[in-house]
């Protein structure tokens, strides 16, 4: 979905996460390896806005460090000053590198701030060195250009699984490699190939497409080279026929006050170009072309409203306008979110009062917060149930 103006784990780490299995304790402070040195300060606590939602944790292992988790990914967030220390090539400019593969590059830099410790919810404490190489091989592996350029070094074929595929890749870029894969059912498997952009659909017995696991070739773990000389290829699939999204077209201003539908007014006469260099009021895209539905997001307490306009039912190409939640009561067209989706915005809401409550308000707002909380779990489990 365009506005106008979501797993890659290397082979040998651990999967959900480097603190997937973590207790988030009190904020640990480490010792900098650079004590001298001005590495500046976060401004960040549970509720801050980070690359991956709301902040559920945020430990600060150092001056300039903080870990923080998130409800479905997480990160560790370096000050200006301690990301100006990164390399330019490893360097990732808003100074977040997310948890899986990229914290080992802010380990890389700063390994005794960054080195886990059981104190800190890890089954044990790493040795320095350990930490240390283990960084580097990380990075090494996933960001084999980066690590170069940072480091002067040449990756060597097996340090990086990221450089060896795409070395094969490139080996073998004039034959058909298999993509994906479906069972027929018949001792035979529909694989999916491409070459040069083309894809195609072949059948290969199921025993032979088995031994896709026993190339040990770098590069080459569990691909499959389709031989159109001995594989059938298969007509390709039908489209399937996508439903055209319906689309509203009314408006209703009456219920709003003087200064809401001035302002609702004011957002109809805005232009918004869109990809192919047409340029229309919100008023001409309502009235003309039509909405097909609204949306809500909630981010940091605050809710933002989205007016859709999509293409058929069956996904989500289309455009999304941000408008005022005046505008947003006045066109009538559906909302599309669950009853789920707009209990959770309301605990969020609430979330963000709590967080910012005055002492003498904090115990009545998370008590508020909590059971707005534990409705929103409930509807999403009936939701859930109702699914199934």
């Amino acid at each position: 979905m365009n506005t106008f103006s979501r797993n890659r784990v290397q082979r040998g780490i651990p999967t959900g996460g480097q603190f997937a299995a973590e207790q988030h304790n009190e904020a640990t402070i480490t010792l900098s390896a650079h004590p001298a040195k001005n590495w500046g300060q976060l401004n960040l606590q549970e509720g801050s806005r980070t690359p991956w939602g709301q902040a559920q944790e945020v430990r600060h292992y150092a001056p300039g460090i903080a870990v923080v988790t998130c409800a479905g990914h997480g990160g560790i967030k370096l000050s200006q000053e301690r990301n100006r220390e990164v390399p330019p090539a490893l360097r990732r400019s808003s100074g977040w590198y997310e948890e899986d593969c990229e914290f080992q590059i802010a380990g890389m830099y700063f390994p005794e701030e960054t080195r886990p410790r059981a104190a800190t919810g890890h089954t044990h404490d790493w040795e320095l060195d350990e930490w240390k190489d283990y960084c580097q091989s990380s990075v090494r592996g996933w960001f084999p250009d980066g690590y170069e350029k940072a480091t002067g070094e040449t990756v060597l074929p097996g340090q990086s699984s990221v450089r060896d595929r795409e070395t094969w890749l490139a080996a073998h870029a004039d034959e058909w490699v298999c993509r994906s894969a479906s069972n027929l059912n018949d001792g035979t498997v529909a694989v999916f190939a491409t070459r040069h952009g083309e894809e195609k659909r072949f059948v290969v017995p199921r025993d032979e497409y088995s031994t896709r696991t026993e190339n040990k070739e770098p590069g080459a773990q569990g691909t499959f080279i389709v031989d159109p000389a001995r594989h059938r290829e298969l007509p390709p699939e039908p489209a399937k026929p996508k439903t055209p999204a319906p689309r509203f077209h009314g408006m209703d201003t009456s219920g709003l006050t003087d200064l809401q539908r001035s302002r609702a007014d004011n957002e109809l006469c805005r232009h918004w170009r869109s990809e192919d260099g047409r340029s229309r009021t919100m008023r001409e895209i309502i009235e003309n072309e039509g909405i097909t539905g609204k949306t809500a997001f909630t981010a940091n307490g605050k809710t933002e409203y989205h007016l859709s306009s999509y293409k058929n039912l069956e996904d989500s190409s289309g455009y999304s306008f941000p408008v005022s939640k005046a505008l947003w009561d006045a066109v009538e067209a559906p909302d599309k979110r669950t009853e789920a989706q707009r209990a959770g915005q309301k605990a969020d809401r609430a979330f963000d009062r709590w967080q910012n409550a005055d002492w003498n308000d904090r115990k009545k707002a998370k008590a508020a917060y909590e059971k707005l909380a534990a409705e929103a779990e409930q509807i999403r489990a009936r939701e859930q149930k109702a699914a199934k």
